[in-house]
């Protein structure tokens, strides 16, 4: 069953999406929010396997959820320019509001694929690679942990910055921040995964990453992802 939860300020909206959750095999509703801090509080308690997300609410938008959270994300708006924002921060789908049940259906088909692949692609904590699919079909390419400097989203594709080496993949950045390990990796921008152990020093807003060929690379850190990003590295 996949458990979802619900963010939105409108109380019909979150009626809808209840109802069409509830009449749909394989889906469970868990909760709901009107605001994103309680969202927020809700995820990081319980158990929740997609969230379904407004982007115009009071305190915090959805947009900022959104970089807070590891879960599988479907948009929920009535607005349209938003689109192409919530693809780049790697979201499932976009529903535009009124929401019909048949588009619902497309969106959650595209979220069981997501956590299916997710799953099959889970890294081991024990491992010390993953192997990502290339560029060209049928090609599989392993990737050493200790090798990664940092992970760069470049719209549909992600970049393996490695030492002595780039490697693209055609996925999200999100979606590859689920599989690697916590303890090695750290979200600290919309585009940029880093390797913990690469941070040799902070320069304002910046992360100052080492590489053997070179001084360092200065990676930005948004405001966002600032207050973990200095925990991290300094504790």
């Amino acid at each position: 069953m996949i458990r979802c939860f619900i963010t939105d300020d409108e109380a019909y909206a979150v009626n809808t999406l209840k109802t069409y959750i509830e009449q749909t095999p394989g889906l469970g509703w868990v909760g709901s929010a009107n605001d994103g801090f309680s969202a927020l509080d809700f995820i990081r308690n319980n158990q929740v396997d997609l969230l379904f997300l407004d982007i115009q609410m009071p305190h915090i938008s959805g947009i900022e959820v959104l970089k807070l959270v590891d879960v599988p994300v479907i948009l929920t708006t009535a607005y349209t320019e938003y689109a192409i924002e919530g693809f780049d921060h790697g979201v499932v789908d976009y529903l535009l509001k009124p929401i019909g049940y048949s588009r619902f259906l497309k969106a959650i088909q595209k979220a069981a694929l997501w956590l299916e692949r997710a799953a099959v692609n889970k890294v081991d904590t024990e491992k010390e690679y993953l192997f990502i699919k290339g560029e060209h079909k049928g090609k599989q390419i392993k990737i050493e942990f200790g090798n990664i400097i940092f992970i760069e989203s470049a719209r549909n594709n992600i970049i393996f910055h490695c030492e002595g080496a780039k490697f693209t993949a055609k996925m999200p950045l999100k979606e590859i921040e689920g599989q690697l390990p916590k303890q090695l990796f750290l979200r600290v921008h919309n585009s940029y995964i880093i390797s913990i152990k690469k941070v040799v020093a902070i320069e304002g807003n910046l992360a100052v990453l080492k590489r053997l060929s070179s001084d360092g690379i200065r990676i930005p850190v948004s405001p966002s992802y600032r207050e973990q990003f200095i925990r991290t590295v300094t504790t």
